[in-house]
């Protein structure tokens, strides 16, 4: 399956976007966790400070408990951490399983500080959602309620963003790359005359410009071998039509000689007859524009007409030969047609190794057997003729198909 340039491109940005947004919201949520963990501390830093100036002990400060026995926590704090603290200004933390989601969910925290006197104490703080229920109080949290689902909705609005703004850049980009597609399928003779469109991008136009001058350079090449080969055909058939004509005066003045001169005169028939018929089929095949209207043809009377003209080549293989045909009639164009079934029984004929050669023809369709050495090579029971057989086939719209198996190579034909 063939990847797609556009999926691919907004598969790997998006994944790169998802990518960052989720990196920068584990960052926001890291520093703004220790963002409270480091005020936390230094309030209650500052509160154990102040406790130690006025000597106060199992007091509240600023919402903070300070204290030098842990037992005197409060005990709602020691719910939540049950040890006491072993390292000096650490912060310790403990929330209940539900913070903040229920009114009575707590979080605590408790920071042990080593005072100037030589004396350790404890400062400790609650926080209840409960203590923050007014309008005033909730503006205090920047975040709102639940600061962790603000920052998750917020990145997700910013892939949501991110994703509409690829979307747009995307196809403003692939609608002039999708308008070249459809240029590029469309060029043909007639349009490659027509001046260049738009197409938005200097890339895009620079590629246009390649595409239709490789276009105008095959359609050069294929018009100089179409003219060469109209040409040569139209000039090879005066002398093949000499060759055929003092043939023929020969075989008349030959007639009362010895038999070596009439197998060199018929040789020299059939060689000029072959000729004939290749010249027909180049000049057919550079009609691709002029194609013959249908008639009404009896396949089978085709077929037997050609046999008995070719069976000179079937009597030289010493082949053996089962014809099978009927007298349907059927709309073709009758030249090309014939120039096809000619090709393929004078193909089957000359190369056949020893054995039977068959031709079935049954309505429309037409197949051709004909043996084959396994040593032998590919080129041996296709031939030539088969080849511009298929290419007439192809221009005509007529179904050509060929298989080869073990000692046998078989081509079937489709007149429709």
């Amino acid at each position: 399956m063939t990847n797609s340039l556009r999926r691919y491109l907004i598969g790997a940005v998006l994944l790169l976007a998802v990518v960052v947004s989720t990196t920068l919201s584990l960052v926001t949520l890291s520093y703004f966790i220790g963002g409270i963990h480091t005020e936390q501390s230094l309030t209650l830093l500052n509160v154990a400070r102040y406790a130690e100036a006025n000597d106060l002990d199992d007091a509240t400060v600023l919402n903070a408990h300070v204290t030098r026995d842990w037992h005197k926590v409060p005990q709602a704090v020691r719910q939540l951490i049950t040890a006491a603290p072993q390292q000096s200004y650490r912060l310790y933390k403990g929330m209940s399983n539900d913070f903040p989601h229920a009114d009575q969910s707590q979080l605590a925290f408790v920071l042990r500080v080593e005072g100037q006197d030589g004396i350790s104490r404890y400062v400790s703080t609650l926080i209840q959602p409960e203590f923050y229920d007014s309008p005033e109080e909730q503006q205090l949290f920047v975040l709102g309620e639940y600061p962790v689902l603000t920052v998750v909705a917020i990145a997700c609005a910013c892939v949501l963003l991110f994703v509409l703004v690829l979307w747009g850049i995307t196809w403003q980009i692939t609608k002039p790359a999708q308008r070249l597609t459809r240029w590029a399928q469309a060029l043909g003779p007639e349009s490659a005359t027509e001046p260049l469109p738009d197409f938005k991008y200097r890339e895009l136009n620079e590629l246009a410009q390649i595409i239709h001058g490789s276009f105008e350079q095959v359609q050069h090449s294929v018009e100089r071998e179409r003219e060469f080969l109209r040409y040569a055909s139209h000039e090879l058939r005066t002398p093949i039509t000499v060759i055929r004509a003092n043939s023929a005066v020969l075989a008349k003045l030959t007639e009362a000689t010895n038999a070596k001169q009439s197998r060199v005169q018929q040789r020299i028939e059939r060689a000029g007859k072959t000729m004939a018929e290749l010249v027909e089929t180049l000049l057919w095949m550079s009609r691709e524009q002029q194609l013959q209207v249908a008639e009404n043809v009896k396949l089978g009377a085709l077929v037997q007409e050609l046999v008995t003209e070719l069976d000179y080549l079937r009597q030289k293989q010493q082949i053996e030969l089962r014809l099978d045909v009927d007298d349907s009639l059927w709309q073709v164009a009758k030249t090309p047609c014939r120039i096809v079934i000619s090709n393929l029984i004078r193909n089957a004929f000359e190369h056949s190794s020893k054995g039977n050669v068959s031709i079935i023809q049954q309505q429309q369709r037409l197949q051709i057997c004909n043996p084959i050495s396994d040593g032998e090579s590919n080129d041996v029971g296709f031939g030539l003729g088969l080849k511009l057989s298929r290419k007439l086939a192809a221009q005509y719209g007529w179904q050509l198909n060929e298989y080869r198996d073990v000692g046998l190579h078989r081509v079937e034909v489709r007149f429709k």
